[in-house]
């Protein structure tokens, strides 16, 4: 009996694998053709690789004034210099070298907001989806309440007692994110879990722990990855009018959100300041936006080609 259950358990695994695998191939397929796929990543690894390794792009320090150069315009415009390709700041401070570092901070921030507020509701997904009874109805009475609860009073509330730290911003933003990613994770579970391979691996004597992490993940990896580009786009923007309006990071710290609240002060005489920040967000969001719709493609069975 034994084992005729582990000669079950090694098939069930192979054609586990050979699926995987499959997918896999499709995904590699997928990535190759779509151009929207092809170009929102070439974007958004350019940005990456100039914010990861700043100082070889750049040789300024962000935070060094020089106010003999201040309002410098850029190279092209009458009074620009080559040292300065985008011109300088109020404080004479390269904008070039500020935008970049700036942009460190705002996707770092992005990628640990999503990574805390993914990791967190999907285990409130998995757990309320799988398991049900009690325990769901308590967390989803939290989603709720966190769903009902206006952002924009929590974040006014958090901000006028706290310092707007990187910490600070990247709990407030997973405060914000992780209920929608519970939503989903426990409904896609609800879903799939009387599904013919989840009986099948129970009736094998797989425990719940394979069943929810082997079968079932597989099922919820696809959107998460899709809702996780998304919101990285939304805490970038978001951290930039926080910083715009003054309750994001303060100066002289650059973000491209207080690099633009110093430009609106000399938009009339200093038009870069304020414009080139807004373009490099521009830019960042319209790569990872670019990847993210048409990873969508791949993703929705409705709108899913054949590769």
């Amino acid at each position: 009996m034994n084992l005729d259950t582990n000669i079950d358990n090694n098939t069930l695994l192979k054609k586990d694998n050979i699926n995987f695998k499959g997918k896999l191939s499709r995904w590699y397929r997928f990535l190759l053709t779509n151009k929207g796929i092809f170009f929102g990543s070439l974007i958004t690894f350019i940005v990456i690789f100039c914010v990861v390794f700043a100082p070889l792009v750049t040789t300024y320090d962000p935070l060094k004034q020089d106010i003999t150069k201040r309002l410098t315009p850029p190279m092209w415009q009458d009074g620009g210099s080559i040292e300065h390709i985008l011109g300088t700041d109020s404080m004479g401070r390269d904008l070039l070298t500020r935008i970049i570092y700036g942009g460190r901070f705002s996707l770092l921030l992005g990628l640990t907001s999503v990574l805390i507020a993914l990791m967190v509701g999907t285990l409130f997904g998995l757990i309320t989806g799988y398991y049900g009874g009690f325990l769901e109805n308590i967390l989803m009475r939290i989603v709720d309440i966190q769903l009902g609860f206006p952002f924009i009073i929590l974040v006014v509330i958090i901000l006028s007692i706290a310092e707007p730290t990187f910490w600070v911003l990247s709990a407030l933003f997973s405060l914000l994110l992780w209920p929608g990613y519970a939503r989903v994770v426990r409904s896609i579970l609800l879903s799939e879990k009387s599904a013919a391979y989840v009986l099948a691996a129970k009736s094998l004597g797989a425990s719940d722990f394979r069943i929810i992490i082997i079968y079932i993940a597989r099922n919820i990896i696809p959107s998460m990855l899709l809702m996780s580009t998304m919101d990285i786009a939304t805490i970038i923007i978001t951290e930039a009018m926080l910083g715009f309006v003054g309750l994001g990071t303060p100066p002289p710290a650059p973000t491209w959100g207080n690099i633009m609240a110093d430009g609106k002060n000399y938009i009339s005489t200093a038009w870069w300041v304020i414009t080139f920040p807004g373009v490099a967000i521009w830019i960042t969001l319209f790569g990872i936006n670019l990847f993210g719709d048409n990873l969508q493609q791949f993703v929705n069975p409705k709108l899913r080609k054949k590769y």
